[in-house]
């Protein structure tokens, strides 16, 4: 017999348990170290799932806020999926995750984040999303970038211990973020979420100028003798586009890394531009995103809309499923005065909502009237908030 439900406090130390299992060696700390708050009660909505009263299987599920521009946009994030190796092949992973999408819309979310891309997400309308470019910063660039005047008013160092406020600051000045408190900056930080999975530890560096932070970035480097699952990485960063650029150098050269990976998004134009002349790779953001509530979503991102077209279609556009089918397919219909209904399917809106350039084919009147209010962007998925 088996039960799916949302785990209390003893039975999240089960949770971890299986999850240490699954995802780490002897070298790595706790899933419970490096996602503090997922594995806390009192933030997360996991769900596990009991066979005859033993946990074999867990989906990690929390909250957050996206803030793009004006707009808040509610969200849910799934992670750290596992089942147990002797439960596996019975269904398990399907019927969490459709308890978790039962759950997300009675959460209060518009959407739900997911990382992962497998066809059990793809099959269950949970959409391919947005654009990274991935930045390969070797240490000709990095020197070149140091050496150039761009980077000459700023002094770059290692962050203090007491300047979380001044980090907050520079942090909460992005337009595109999540909801990040003080403490959960520096708790996040700490944590070293995606760095923990890869055996890479995180290193803080911030830029001043005149005498005030202008930037900061936190970069995943090697960690002492461990033989580490991935290249070095930029995590997160925020402030001036230049100063990041300079860290980024910075980091590449003080750690005599062959490269330092940097994955921008799209709508990071500024940071692009500085790295215009370095070998990049294009690919899609991490994950995948399951339209948990479309109206709810077009009422949260509509003040990001009135913001870039406040006179038409910032006010009038409306969008609504449509129809949902057995298999997981899912299409919508999009609404505005003087045109007629536009049907797209869930991939296709997904790729409207947040992908630059998506091959739509749209009808040439829906094409103009939706370009100043689409993509949409959204911070990255595989930074501090990683799950």
């Amino acid at each position: 017999m088996t039960n799916i439900r949302i785990l209390n406090d003893e039975e999240m130390q089960e949770a971890i348990l299986l999850a240490d299992r699954i995802f780490r060696d002897a070298e790595q700390v706790s899933m419970a170290t490096g996602f503090p708050y997922l594995y806390a009660t009192a933030y997360s909505q996991s769900f596990g799932i009991y066979e005859d009263n033993r946990l074999v299987g867990f989906n990690g599920l929390l909250p957050a806020v996206l803030r793009v521009g004006p707009a808040a946009i509610n969200v849910l994030s799934l992670g750290s999926v596992c089942i147990d190796h002797e439960a596996r092949g019975r269904g398990y992973a399907s019927s969490m995750l459709d308890k978790v999408k039962e759950h997300v819309k009675q959460a209060g979310a518009s959407l739900l984040l997911v990382t992962g891309t497998r066809s059990l997400y793809t099959r269950a309308a949970c959409h391919l999303f947005g654009t990274v470019t991935r930045v390969l910063l070797d240490q000709p660039h990095a020197q070149s970038i140091a050496a150039s005047q761009d980077s000459q008013p700023f002094h770059l160092r290692a962050m203090e211990p007491y300047e979380w406020l001044k980090l907050h600051a520079v942090a909460r000045s992005r337009n595109v973020r999540y909801e990040q408190s003080v403490w959960d900056l520096a708790g996040l930080v700490k944590a070293e979420a995606y760095a923990s999975c890869v055996k890479l530890t995180h290193q803080v560096l911030v830029a001043e100028r005149d005498g005030r932070l202008a930037a900061f970035a936190v970069v995943a480097i090697p960690k002492g003798t461990l033989k580490s699952r991935r290249p070095p990485f930029a995590v997160e960063w925020a402030g001036d586009a230049s100063a990041i650029a300079s860290l980024l150098a910075y980091a590449t050269i003080n750690n005599n890394l062959p490269v330092l990976e940097v994955p921008v998004n799209w709508h990071e134009n500024e940071l692009l531009e500085r790295f215009n002349s370095i070998p990049y790779t294009s690919e899609q953001n991490l994950g995948t995103v399951y339209m948990a509530d479309i109206e709810q979503f077009v009422e949260e991102i509509r003040p990001y809309w009135l913001q870039h077209d406040a006179a038409v279609v910032g006010a009038q556009l409306n969008i609504r499923l449509a129809n949902k089918d057995e298999d997981g397919g899912d299409e919508y219909e999009l609404s505005m005065p003087h045109l007629p209904h536009l049907r797209l399917s869930g991939p296709q809106l997904t790729a409207l909502l947040f992908t630059p350039h998506a091959q739509l084919n749209l009808p040439q009147d829906w094409a103009a009237a939706l370009r100043p209010i689409v993509p949409i962007p959204l911070p990255s998925t595989s930074g501090l908030n990683y799950i």
